[in-house]
């Protein structure tokens, strides 16, 4: 069990990082950086000796609380550029929450090992899909896009249906998996939305913060009372861990989110699948 000065203020440094790189996700593609924080958060939760009965969960909680903060400052950010059509996020929050609901509870009473196994599964299957998928843009009206009038994307019984559905999956695997749930919404918005760079990250940032925001509640309500809870803990939330990735992912994710345009986010997406394909290789080796 960790424990020493030295160590402390290691970790201290690390999640200040690690919340950095959240916080990076979160402006420039609208996601909170789960499927890096989460497997980072069970190794050093680990480290520290933290019971395997509240390891998943906690980890969950933590990864959202951070996720929920670092797409706020993001998303205000994209509501000031009018990026967002009303009806189509009215639609993905609404679903959303109701999938978020049905994944906080469900993953309160599933296996830590269990947890680990799908969660490496559904990162690769996203890896490679970020990596091979091709997409077909329309500019956005933040970017001058005529293409496309606002009403008839906001009635579009097509859009509408597919914004739901990714929404509450989204919402869902936000909630199960503690990821914030973009992973699930950028394919969705990119593929089969087909919307811009711009309008994609404006959507999924603000699905993303209002899933894991009911996400974070849920693992907080049920892990109240719950006994022999590590230090720095309420709920199913490590608070000390969070306000720390807190603190430079709410800056650096304001800062991402106002470079989006100037970004290739193609390239970007490429190299974080990279990384989530090692980190899911890692994971099913643990």
């Amino acid at each position: 069990m960790l424990s020493s000065i030295s160590t402390i203020l290691l970790l201290f440094i690390a999640f200040l990082l690690l919340g950095a790189v959240v916080g990076l996700i979160a402006g420039l593609v609208g996601g909170g950086g789960g499927v890096i924080t989460v497997p980072i958060l069970l190794y050093i939760f680990t480290l520290f000796g933290y019971s395997q009965d509240v390891l998943g969960h906690l980890t969950v909680g933590t990864s959202l609380t951070v996720i929920a903060f670092a797409t706020l400052s993001g998303a205000v950010v994209h509501i000031k550029k009018k990026a967002i059509y009303r009806n189509v996020i009215i639609v993905m929050v609404i679903l959303g929450i109701i999938g978020a609901l049905v994944g906080g509870t469900i993953s309160v009473s599933t296996d830590v090992e269990f947890f680990k196994k799908i969660f490496a599964v559904l990162m690769i299957i996203i890896a490679i899909r970020f990596f091979f998928g091709k997409r077909a843009v329309r500019e956005s009206r933040a970017e001058g896009g005529r293409n496309q009038s606002v009403d008839m994307i906001n009635k579009s019984p097509k859009i509408l249906i597919i914004s739901g559905v990714g929404g509450f999956c989204s919402g869902f695997a936000s909630a199960f998996f503690g990821i914030g749930g973009a992973i699930v919404m950028l394919p969705v918005a990119i593929f089969l939305l087909r919307f811009s760079s711009v309008e994609t990250v404006a959507h999924v940032t603000c699905l993303t913060m209002v899933s894991a925001f009911v996400g974070a509640s849920t693992q907080l309500f049920h892990g109240l009372g719950v006994p022999n809870l590590p230090p720095f803990s309420i709920g199913y939330i490590n608070y000390a861990a969070a306000i720390t990735m807190i603190l430079t992912g709410s800056v650096v994710s304001r800062w991402a989110a106002g470079k989006v345009e100037t970004f290739n986010q193609e390239k970007f997406l490429r190299f974080l699948a990279i990384v989530i394909l090692l980190m899911a290789v890692w994971m099913l080796n643990g």
